[in-house]
């Protein structure tokens, strides 16, 4: 299926969009840690911790996979950001 929205957006993270890939799987972790707060009962309220660790690792791993323009792939922060 050939949807033009869609794919300006798949060719804008292949290329430049690359660089805040990371962010923006944060935003949408967010996102979708406050839309099932209010679906779920009292009791299962620590998937959200789940959810919140899995969107940080999936962030902190694409983070070190993206391009840099001087560096190539690596650790884009230098030693200034330590888990």
């Amino acid at each position: 299926m050939n949807i033009p929205f869609i794919n300006g957006i798949l060719s804008y993270l292949q290329g430049d969009g690359a660089a805040i890939l990371p962010e923006m799987e944060l935003v949408l972790f967010g996102l979708g840690i406050l839309l099932i707060d209010f679906w779920i009962e009292q009791k299962d309220k620590y998937w959200n911790a789940g959810l919140a660790l899995a969107g940080t690792i999936f962030s902190r791993f694409h983070d070190l996979q993206a391009p840099r323009s001087d560096r190539g792939k690596g650790r884009p922060f230098l030693d200034s950001m330590t888990l």
